[in-house]
């Protein structure tokens, strides 16, 4: 029997030949940014109805990102990082301010990009404006990600009148369009009006107004680790003390004299966070009557919600004192426009 033999370079090449032929995919990196919507932001604030507020808020970021199958990829993707709302990025429509347009860029550093690989990515952010935060934000990494839980501690929001935002976004993939981030007011705002009940009802003079009980400090809780988004305030520490509403009086007076029929608001509106509805009381002097009396208006409404505007409206004679009270969007304009 002829016995056959194969030069070893032809049983290389029939090898080869078996293999199937692989394909690499390239993936093109595609840069994070994000149109921000604000259903509830302040009317004065909103360019063109569009996007988030106006220039003067900093917007914050923190991101996850997860393999197809949902595990964690990266717990920490990105922590805290600013994307720009005042000037238009370099290569990013140089010519038009970007929150004009509804997109917001990376501010500093170098750009972001996605992840490759199939990958998704979690966002949690917030928003504030003229400063980062009330107070510095700590960031969850349990059960798995730093973007499960954004928690700002021992926030007193009576001292510090800072309107936060706060947002998320889960299961992103890189696409050409920005990704919406939808924001939410943190905190509930409390709007007094008054006005005198008749045109001949005399001089009447507010010394002060007064929520009884108030609770102004505690911890500001955004849970995103489960399939729909929790968010609370733990109040747990504070008992709660009158609290005054501020800026009342102008300045070197001491009082606010109830002049017209037509409602004004009383002093400033107050940022509070969410809690059981307080009683309000007026301190008031009528005419040149020097007695102080006192009306405390017993609220009836349940609880003062975060994203939304309480109304307190009071007219005043020197026989009785009449009220309504209203619960509105924070985009509705009162006397004075929202903050």
């Amino acid at each position: 029997m002829k016995k056959l033999f194969y030069p070893l370079s032809i049983l290389l090449l029939a090898a080869v030949a078996c293999n199937k032929t692989q394909t690499i995919l390239t993936e093109n990196p595609k840069e994070i940014n994000f149109k921000t919507m604000a259903t509830k932001a302040a009317v004065a604030d909103i360019v063109s109805g569009t996007s988030l507020p106006d220039n003067n808020w900093k917007i914050f970021v923190t991101a996850s990102s997860k393999n197809p199958d949902a595990s964690v990829e990266n717990a920490t993707f990105f922590i805290n990082k600013e994307f720009s709302t005042t000037n238009p990025v370099v290569g990013h429509n140089e010519t038009t301010d970007p929150v004009t347009v509804g997109s917001i860029y990376k501010a500093t550093d170098q750009p972001l990009y996605y992840p490759l690989g199939n990958k998704t990515v979690d966002f949690i952010a917030y928003a504030a404006k003229d400063k980062n935060s009330p107070v510095a934000p700590s960031w969850g990494t349990s059960p798995a990600s730093a973007s499960d839980l954004m928690q700002f501690t021992d926030w007193d929001t009576y001292d510090i009148q800072q309107d936060l935002l706060y947002a998320n976004l889960n299961g992103a993939t890189p696409q050409s369009d920005p990704r919406n981030l939808e924001f939410h007011h943190a905190q509930a705002q409390i709007v007094i009006e008054a006005a005198k009940g008749a045109a001949d009802a005399g001089d009447i003079y507010i010394e002060k107004i007064e929520l009884l009980g108030l609770q102004t400090k505690g911890d500001f809780i955004v849970d995103n680790s489960r399939q729909t988004l929790q968010v609370s305030w733990d109040l747990s520490g504070d008992t709660g003390a009158d609290k005054q509403i501020p800026n009342l009086f102008a300045t070197g007076a001491s009082n606010r004299h109830v002049t017209e029929t037509a409602l004004a608001q009383m002093g400033d509106a107050l940022l509070v966070p969410q809690q059981p509805a307080r009683n309000i009381r007026l301190t008031y002097k009528i005419g040149t009557d020097p007695t102080t009396y006192t009306y405390t208006y017993n609220n009836t409404r349940t609880a003062w919600l975060k994203n939304y505007k309480y109304i307190y409206q009071f007219k005043l004679t020197a026989y009785q004192i009449t009220f309504t009270e209203s619960v509105v969007d924070w985009t509705e304009e009162t006397i004075i426009p929202a903050l």
